[in-house]
């Protein structure tokens, strides 16, 4: 190998890693350890049971959600240090999101797809547009597993040989028991089957499960008549656009809009082209996170658009985007190849994306972290926690928290 030719490689893997490093920077600088909104009972208030409950918590829905990962991590990390430490937990989320780009990696690797070609996903994937996931121990470690079982799940169940059905069937309940999108998995495994033309005996096993969880839901968060059916319908569709096009929020509400059409586009241009043969994993990994979005605005339309742009449902956008581009890349590299202005102007332009989403979301950063700050204070000087809709039940948990030494609130970050 020629000295340019080592040159250019490390430059290009020097690339590929330089978005993640910002990222953990970010983590590094912003995270701080106190609890904000779900942690108090999520993390400290399942920590407050007796081991030998902790387990069976771990499978006790809060809302629609069960989080096991979250809470399993949790009570590892007591373990481990003494006392639970917020920032630890999101350094797990990390971790995940982690292997959710080894695995957007790996699909392009093996269609065949040069390293070069691969340079913008981490743009797209680690722009910090979903900045909760930075700063919030429930949403990074809520989000960023049940993607990974699903993409891995998908993986297998696309795979020849039946062996691997029940490696797919174990990751899609881990999936199932980590939130609520693990639904989206496992309808979108119930698509592949029908659009294959068969429905296999081993899909039966989750959609038993499937069945039994929205069955409970329904009973225990009294989810009645979805939101999409009594929301004006124009609503309706702008919080879905906003909700695809959610990683380029920076952008405006028109912009927004317009990124949500192109990607849906976008996934119907690849679907038609045949990514069902080409790449059965990635396509319903696309499958998957069109099918997150119907869902959010079927059960959330009627909290208005703008929560659609909820950065803690940002990282769906950030990764359709990051698939269409790999979905095109599959089908098309070949051809930029012979034009290297394409290239150039693709890689430009995810690197563009990722500054002004840095640009953007530094301010948000900088404000969680100081009205964590602050309600710190709140706490130290015995005035009401705001980062709570129930301060009184907040300061409870803190009290018994600080009390059975599972987490010092008091203590300087």
């Amino acid at each position: 190998m020629s000295i340019g030719n080592a040159a250019y490689k490390t430059g290009i893997f020097c690339l590929l890693g330089l978005p993640v490093i910002i990222y953990c920077v970010l983590i590094n600088k912003y995270a701080y350890d106190f609890p904000f909104l779900d942690d108090y009972e999520t993390v400290l208030d399942h920590l407050l049971r007796p081991v030998s409950e902790q387990f069976i918590d771990c499978f006790i829905p809060h809302n629609e959600h069960i989080h096991w990962v979250l809470k399993a991590v949790a009570s590892i990390d007591s373990l481990l240090f003494g006392t639970v430490n917020f920032v630890r937990l999101i350094w797990a989320g990390v971790l995940f999101l982690l292997m959710l780009y080894a695995l957007l990696l790996r699909t392009g690797r093996n269609a065949g797809i040069p390293w070069l070609f691969l340079l913008p996903v981490p743009f797209l994937l680690f722009q910090p547009s979903y900045w909760g996931t930075m700063t919030w121990a429930t949403t990074s470690l809520h989000n960023f597993p049940g993607i990974v079982f699903a993409l891995a799940a998908f993986t297998f169940w696309t795979s020849e040989g039946s062996t691997k059905k029940p490696w797919a069937i174990v990751l899609l309940i881990l999936s199932l028991f980590t939130h609520g999108f693990g639904i989206a998995a496992c309808l979108s495994i119930l698509t592949w089957e029908l659009n294959q033309r068969r429905f296999s005996a081993a899909v039966l096993p989750f959609v038993l499960v499937v069945g039994w969880l929205l069955f409970r839901n329904s009973l225990t968060s009294g989810l009645g008549i979805p939101a999409v059916f009594h929301t004006n319908p124009l609503l309706v569709v702008h919080f879905f656009f906003n909700f695809l096009g959610s990683g380029a929020h920076f952008l405006g509400s028109p912009g927004t809009i317009a990124v949500g059409v192109g990607t849906l586009t976008g996934c119907v241009i690849l679907i038609r082209k045949g990514l069902v043969q080409k790449n059965p994993a990635l396509c319903l990994m696309i499958v998957y996170l069109l099918i997150c979005a119907l869902l959010v605005t079927a059960v959330r339309a009627d909290m208005g658009p703008k929560q659609g742009l909820a950065s803690r449902y940002r990282i769906i956008s950030a990764l359709l985007l990051c698939s269409v581009y790999l979905g095109f890349t599959l089908f098309y590299w070949k051809n930029w190849t012979q034009s290297i202005w394409i290239n150039k102007t693709l890689i430009a332009a995810a690197c563009t994306f990722f500054v002004v989403s840095l640009l953007t979301n530094i301010h948000n950063l900088e404000k969680i972290k100081t009205r964590l700050q602050e309600d710190q204070l709140r706490w130290i000087r015995n005035e009401p926690i705001q980062e709570f809709p129930h301060p009184a039940h907040a300061a409870r948990i803190l009290k018994e928290s600080e009390a059975a030494s599972i987490y010092s609130p008091g203590l300087p970050r």
